[in-house]
């Protein structure tokens, strides 16, 4: 009886398009049975990994609509290009605490490529 309820959730999970979720199912399962997790600490855990694995994807596709040349990352950013970058500094404003404590950002300097900016955090 339960291996048919299982293939039933693997089935409408599939039918409803909830791939990440069905891809996880018997995972998801195995977790809350040993953390003796509740239904909706379960149910809340399966459908986090659903939104994360489609928000994913919209950034994937709205990237790629974008046509822009390639993708960059702030990890992947040569610093030593820059010696007078502070690292630690621009590393920081990743981190968005200047949001909550109503900072704002400025970027001083002249325009172009490859041209040092400093900035202050007020």
């Amino acid at each position: 009886m339960e291996q048919l309820t299982l293939d039933r959730l693997h089935d409408n999970l599939s039918r409803l398009k909830l791939t990440r979720a069905a891809e996880l199912l018997d995972t998801v399962i195995e977790q809350a049975t040993a953390q003796n997790s509740s239904y909706l600490g379960f149910l809340d855990h399966l459908l986090e990994e659903e939104v994360a694995a489609k928000e994913g994807r919209r950034i994937q596709t709205a990237m790629k609509t974008a046509g822009l040349p390639a993708s960059k990352t702030i990890e992947e950013y040569d610093f030593s290009f820059h010696p007078q970058l502070d690292r630690g500094a621009v590393m920081e404003l990743f981190d968005l605490t200047f949001i909550p404590n109503k900072e704002n950002v400025i970027f001083l300097g002249p325009p172009g490529v490859g041209n040092y900016a400093k900035f202050l955090v007020m």
